[in-house]
C-alpha cells in the first residue's frame, strides 16, 4: 500500500488548523505522514500542532528557524517526505473523508505522474464546485477516465490545470527526478511549481469528483498587493525560459502566453488592489514591456486580445482613467433605467 506525504505549511493558522489536521486524521485511507512545517508562528499555531502529533505518531512537526513563507515550507517538506505519493494542503483548508482513497486507486489504476480532482471554493458558509478548464479546448474533451499531458493537448495545456497545487497528488519519485520544487516567492508560489510538474508530466488523469474545500477570504496572500503582484510578468518570464530549457515546444508556449495573458486581463477584477491606479499602473506597465502584436486566432480569449492591443497602444495611466469613466457611465445608466422602471 503506497504511502502518502501530505505536506501543510503553517503560519498564524490557529483559527482553522484543528479542523485541517482532523480531516487528515478522519481518511479512510489509513497510510500517510503529515508534515506540518511551521514558519514562526506567533499564535497557538505551534501548540495545537503538537497536541495533534503527540498522540498520532504518523504527524510530523518541522519547525523553520525564520519565517521564510510557504515555498520554503513545500519544499522543505518534500525533501523530508518518506511517502511513495506527496499531496500539498493549505493550513485553512481541509479533505473530505474519501481525498486519500480515490486519489491513491486512480494513481495505481493510471500510468501517470500525478493525479488531480475537482474542487470546492468556500467562501463564508457558501461552497461552489470548481472543475477544470476543458472548455477551452478547440476539439472535444479526453474522456475523464483517459490520461492526458503536453503531448494531447499541448495548445492549451496550461489553460486547463490553472493554478492550485492542492487538488492533487504526485509521485514522490516524479519529483525528485525532475527537480522540481517551489519558487521561493511569497505570492503566485505555486504557479511555477504548478507550471513546471504539469509540462513534466507523461502522464495526468483526473478525478471528476469533488474532494478538497479550499477557504477563500481575506486573509489569503493574494488578496493583497505586494511586491510579487507586481512581479508576475517577470516571473512568467523566467518561467517561458525554464520551459525553453526542458524542450518546451510553441505550442506549449502559445498556451503559457495565453495563461499569463487571461490572468492579468481577469486581475483587475479578481483582485481589490487594482481599483488603486497606482497598482493597476505598475501591474500593466510590467505587462507593456513584454507585448507584442499576436497573430489572429493566437489569444483564444477576444475580450483579452482587445486588450493587449489597447494596452500596447495606450499608456496603463490613461487606460485606468477611461475604464474608470466607462464604470461610472455604466453605472449612471443602470441608476437612470432604475427610476424609469425599465
Amino acid at each position: 500500500m503506497e504511502k502518502v506525504s501530505v505536506i501543510v505549511p503553517v503560519y498564524n493558522s490557529e483559527k482553522y488548523l484543528a479542523e485541517c489536521i482532523s480531516s487528515v486524521i478522519a481518511q479512510t485511507y489509513k497510510n500517510w505522514e503529515l508534515l506540518l512545517i511551521d514558519d514562526c508562528s506567533t499564535d497557538k499555531s505551534l501548540d495545537i500542532i503538537k497536541s495533534y502529533a503527540d498522540k498520532d505518531m504518523r504527524i510530523r512537526l518541522i519547525t523553520n528557524e525564520t519565517n521564510s513563507g510557504p515555498a520554503f515550507s513545500r519544499n522543505r517538506g518534500i525533501e523530508n517526505a518518506t511517502g511513495d505519493l506527496i499531496c500539498f494542503l493549505d493550513s485553512d483548508d481541509y479533505y473530505l473523508p474519501d481525498f486519500l482513497t480515490v486519489m491513491v486507486s486512480a494513481y495505481k489504476n493510471n500510468d501517470v505522474d500525478f493525479v488531480i480532482s475537482f474542487f470546492y471554493n468556500k467562501k463564508d458558509s457558501e461552497l461552489l464546485g470548481c472543475k477544470l478548464n476543458f472548455d477551452i479546448l478547440q476539439s472535444p474533451p479526453p474522456p475523464l477516465t483517459e490520461t492526458f499531458s503536453r503531448h494531447t493537448i499541448p495548445g492549451y495545456l496550461f489553460n486547463v490545470v490553472s493554478y492550485p497545487i492542492w487538488n492533487r497528488i504526485y509521485s514522490r519519485k516524479f519529483l525528485l527526478e525532475n527537480n522540481l520544487r517551489f519558487e521561493d516567492v511569497r505570492y503566485g508560489e505555486d504557479g511555477y511549481f504548478n507550471r513546471l510538474t504539469t509540462f513534466c508530466a507523461e502522464n495526468i488523469v483526473l478525478v471528476p469528483e469533488y474532494l478538497i474545500v479550499h477557504r477563500t477570504h481575506s486573509a489569503n496572500l493574494s488578496s493583497t498587493f505586494n511586491a510579487d503582484n507586481c512581479n508576475m510578468t517577470e516571473r512568467i518570464m523566467v518561467q517561458r525560459e525554464e520551459l525553453i530549457r526542458r524542450g518546451a515546444s510553441e505550442k506549449i508556449l502559445q498556451s503559457l502566453t495565453n495563461l499569463w495573458l487571461t490572468d492579468a486581463y481577469y486581475h483587475k477584477y479578481h483582485y481589490p488592489y487594482m481599483k488603486e491606479k497606482k497598482n493597476y499602473v505598475k501591474v500593466y506597465s510590467a505587462l507593456k514591456k513584454h507585448l507584442k502584436f499576436y497573430p489572429k486566432g493566437y489569444i483564444y480569449d477576444a475580450k483579452v486580445a482587445r486588450f493587449v492591443i489597447k494596452l500596447k497602444l495606450l499608456p496603463p495611466s490613461l487606460l485606468f482613467e477611461l475604464e474608470r469613466l466607462r464604470s461610472e457611465i455604466l453605472r449612471l445608466k443602470d441608476k437612470i433605467f432604475s427610476i424609469l422602471g425599465w
